[in-house]
Order: C-alpha cells, then sequence, then structure tokens
C-alpha cells in the first residue's frame, strides 16, 4: 500500500509562510484532512489540521476567531496569549470579543516581538451576516487590510521543550523569517469584500478541492484497519477493496468515506463487502433487487420474453443473452460490481409495431417484477432546445431548478 499524501492546497500553506501575511482558504473547508504525526496517518478536521501542521513549522501560539463568539485556544499557553492580546482563554475555552475588540487581539498577535502567532477566521462569510453593525464590520475587514500591508516577517524560533501543546517534531521549521498569518476560512472565494484580495502582494488565495484520489486512499488507509475482516485478507486482497473503495467513493468527500466505514460497521459488513456499504450509504436503501434475481428464472430468461413478443426470435435471444451475461458477471472487467458502468444498454430500432416497448416492458417485469418500473418517454416531445431539461432538471438559477425532471425523480423514488 502507498504512503501517506499530503494535499497540495497545505504544501502551498506551508510553501508560502515566508511570504505571505494572510491565506483565504476557501472550498471544501468543512471536511476531515489527512496528516502523518509521528509516522500515524489520522484524519482531523481544519481547525486541528492547521494547527498540526503549523506547530510543525515552529509556532507557538495558535488561536481561532468565530463571529459571535469569540476567540480559542487551539494551541500554546493561555498566559502567553493573555500578556500578548489581553485574553482571557484557558484550556481551549472561548474568549468574548466584539468585532472591534476581536481586531486589535488580531493585530497584537501578528505583531507580537518574539513570539510567532497564527490566527484562523473561521465562518468569515457570515461576518457580514451576523453583525448587523455595519460600521463594525467594515472597519474590522479595513482594519485586518491595513495590518496585512503593514506587518513584517519574524525570525523562526523553535517551539519550547516544556510547552504542552508541542508534542509534534519541531526540527523541519524553517530558518527563515515567517509571517504570523491570519488564514481566513470562506466558503466561496468572493466571500471577502471585492477590495479585500484585488491586486494584493500579501494575501493568498488557496482553494480546498475535494478529495482526489490519493487523498481518499490516505484517508481510506486509516480506516479500512476498523473494518471487520481486514486482517484476515492477504495483501493482494487488501490492495484490490482498498483500490475498489477508492474509486467507487469518486466524487465524496473525507468525511463521507469515514461514514461510509462507520455504516459498514454498525450493519455488520466486513471488508470484503466495501462496495454494498458504499451502495448503502449512496442509495440509502438496503435491499438490492439485482441481488434477489432468481437465478432460475435468468436462465429461462428467452422462454418467457418470448410470451411477450411473438416474432422477434433474434432480438428476443440477444437481450436474454445480455441480461445472462450480466446476472453472471460474465460481461468482463469493464462491467463488473468494481466498475461505474451500467450491467447492460440495450437500443431497440425499427418501424412502430413491431414489439420495441412490449419487449421493454417484458424485461422490466422479468427483472423488477413488475412492468411498471419502465418508465417511457415520448421523444418526438423533446425536439426543441433546452427540452432536455424535462428530464435532467433545470440548472441553479432558472425558473424549475427545485422540481426536478421527470426522469431524475422516478429514480431517485425507486
Amino acid at each position: 500500500m502507498s504512503s501517506f499524501a499530503m494535499p497540495k492546497w497545505s504544501r502551498e500553506l506551508l510553501r508560502f509562510l515566508p511570504a505571505k501575511a494572510q491565506f483565504v482558504l476557501w472550498g471544501n473547508i468543512r471536511d476531515v484532512y489527512p496528516l502523518e504525526v509521528d509516522r500515524t496517518v489520522t484524519t482531523l478536521k481544519l481547525d486541528a489540521y492547521l494547527t498540526a501542521v503549523l506547530r510543525q513549522q515552529g509556532y507557538t501560539l495558535i488561536v481561532k476567531y468565530e463571529p459571535l463568539i469569540g476567540f480559542t485556544l487551539l494551541a500554546g499557553d493561555a498566559d502567553t496569549l493573555k500578556q500578548t492580546a489581553g485574553l482571557s482563554c484557558r484550556d481551549g475555552a472561548i474568549a468574548q470579543a466584539t468585532l472591534p475588540a476581536a481586531a486589535q487581539a488580531l493585530e497584537k498577535l501578528v505583531t507580537a516581538k518574539g513570539l510567532h502567532c497564527a490566527a484562523l477566521v473561521d465562518f468569515a462569510s457570515r461576518i457580514p451576516d451576523l453583525c448587523s453593525a455595519g460600521n463594525d464590520v467594515n472597519a474590522f475587514f479595513y482594519h485586518l487590510f491595513r495590518l496585512m500591508h503593514s506587518v513584517i516577517p519574524k525570525l523562526t524560533q523553535p517551539a519550547s521543550a516544556s510547552d504542552s501543546a508541542g508534542k509534534l517534531d519541531t526540527a523541519k521549521a524553517a530558518d527563515a523569517p515567517l509571517y504570523s498569518p491570519i488564514i481566513w476560512l470562506l466558503d466561496k472565494e468572493n466571500d471577502l469584500p471585492s477590495w479585500y484580495a484585488l491586486n494584493s502582494a500579501r494575501l493568498r488565495n488557496l482553494p480546498v478541492p475535494k478529495p482526489d484520489h490519493e487523498i481518499r486512499r490516505s484517508v481510506a488507509l486509516t480506516l479500512v484497519p476498523r473494518m471487520a475482516g481486514f486482517a484476515d485478507m492477504p495483501e493482494e486482497r487488501q490492495e484490490e477493496q482498498l483500490q475498489l473503495f477508492v474509486t467507487q467513493t469518486t466524487g465524496l468527500l473525507a468525511s463521507e468515506l469515514v461514514a461510509v466505514v462507520q455504516l459498514a460497521r454498525r450493519e455488520g459488513l466486513r471488508f470484503g463487502d466495501i462496495g454494498e456499504a458504499i451502495r448503502r450509504y449512496k442509495l440509502g436503501v438496503p435491499e438490492n433487487l439485482w441481488a434477489k434475481l432468481d437465478r432460475n428464472r435468468i436462465r429461462e430468461a428467452e422462454s418467457l420474453l418470448s410470451q411477450s413478443v411473438m416474432g422477434q426470435d433474434r432480438a428476443v435471444r440477444h437481450v436474454a443473452n445480455v441480461l445472462k451475461r450480466s446476472v453472471f458477471s460474465l460481461s468482463g472487467t469493464q462491467f463488473s460490481r468494481s466498475a461505474q458502468r451500467p450491467k447492460g444498454v440495450l437500443f431497440f430500432a425499427g418501424p412502430t409495431g413491431v414489439g420495441k416497448t412490449e419487449l421493454a416492458r417484458a424485461l422490466t417485469e422479468l427483472v423488477f417484477g413488475s412492468p411498471t418500473h419502465c418508465i417511457r418517454f415520448d421523444m418526438s416531445e423533446f425536439g426543441r432546445e433546452h427540452a432536455d431539461q424535462r428530464l435532467v432538471g433545470a440548472p441553479p438559477g432558472y425558473v424549475g431548478y427545485d422540481v426536478g425532471g421527470e426522469l431524475t425523480n422516478a429514480v431517485k423514488q425507486n
């Protein structure tokens, strides 16, 4: 199994600590992220993750500010925080602060001499909504904007051995001067005032995307050892199932990978059934009709279909063969359970009245037990531009977006 992969945005943050006074992290900021500590990979929420990586760089005092909540001590000594910024915040407790007081406290932190501090401004996108005093909001942003262009980097001083929060190796701390940064955590890139980041050489914009293949693999490596049956598998089989886990969770957040494993453990699924756990998480229904098909009826598919469709022996035989290959996993690896493709695709062509619709209804009844599961669309009604929105729904921002499409709604219901 491959080694740990650090997210790109995190590596970029560390690279620019000597060059940028403030950072903007936006996008997938409510997820969990993998981090290697003492040769063990673990997953952490963003504030804990940033605290850990900054501690490794020699930062000894790290705080988080939230509007309407106040300051939380993430790392460092409470007495040092009180002496530096005048905030009483012991054992991670919250120190209340209004916007003007918060701006002054943040300025004291990032300008403190002989001390490397870092401040996270969480839920920053909500500041204009939560704080109704417009002058205070504008003054807060202007205060920190002016601060960004006035601070200078400081020489690095490794964390003291007596610091109870400094349990990470700080030997890798850079010798070059580092800023005491303010890190904004935003939902969207443009949630800060438009003038704040305009042509600013002191601010670095870092999008946090959904986890890619390597990040999902790093997260999966921390999760799968907890599942029943993992330790009993040969190493080759472990790698195969791990690859299945990573591939089938494309597009999911790292926190959703954690939820998949929790769901599997709660429902008694073993590591070898990880594909079923993913299916249950995505669909929300544990019943798999495809797995409950009567194998004897599938073997007799051709004769059963011929009872409904007359005079189309070649088409019926071909449909039965496709169905058999799918049910008995004889369609090749591209249609295996680890693939993202349909188990079979059938295209019926011919003039009116030869049995195209009837064959589709008969196949639906054979597989799902009732012909009512077959959905029929008259494509002559979809000749106009944008008529496809009736099937898949209108895009965001257009009338009818909340209604959905005829096809997508039917799939969701079944």
